[in-house]
């Protein structure tokens, strides 16, 4: 590399960098939903238009990228009994992701094997008739949860993480490491 390459090279990372600098209070990040989401709040939802087995439903996510929604807390539970609950949103039972353990008695989210932190039952709910049940939100009752057989066929409700919108001020810098 001559001399004067190098101090060009030198004076373009110096003004990008500049630049950088200066952009970086201004940005704000941006995100957004796979095609066929909605947000709702941090996550993004798809309310599917078939119907499905709980495990079926389960893979059917998993094709979106997806996973069967985890309502862990009240205020996402609620969120998405406020959502469906609107006049223009058909009143179908939706598969969401819990699946009760009746090895250990306890109702667990099916995508991560972990405990229920949060309920959205009305009253707490231990299936003894039946080893395969699974959650679903019931427009009956105002999309609390329900359960039922897993291999009842419902629509099903997905969730997946919001998308991060890259910075366009980002710079990506590539090294020739072959001089």
């Amino acid at each position: 590399m001559n001399g004067s390459s190098g101090y060009l090279l030198i004076l373009v990372l110096f003004v990008a960098s500049a630049g950088k600098c200066q952009s970086q209070d201004a940005y704000q990040p941006q995100y957004h939903c796979p095609p066929n989401f909605i947000r709702l709040g941090n996550s993004c939802y798809y309310f599917s238009t078939d119907m499905n087995s709980w495990h079926s439903a389960h893979f059917a996510c998993r094709a979106l990228n997806s996973q069967l929604a985890a309502l862990e807390t009240l205020w996402e539970d609620q969120t998405l009994r406020n959502y469906m609950n609107k006049p223009q949103f058909a009143p179908l039972n939706r598969w969401v992701g819990g699946i009760y353990n009746w090895s250990r008695r306890q109702w667990t989210w099916g995508s991560s094997a972990s405990d229920m932190s949060y309920s959205g039952f009305l009253t707490p709910q231990f299936p003894r008739s039946s080893r395969w049940h699974c959650l679903f939100l019931s427009p009956v009752i105002n999309y609390r949860w329900n359960h039922d057989l897993c291999t009842q066929f419902m629509h099903y409700l997905c969730e997946a993480p919001l998308i991060r919108i890259p910075d366009p001020n980002e710079i990506v810098v590539a090294v020739n490491t072959n001089l």
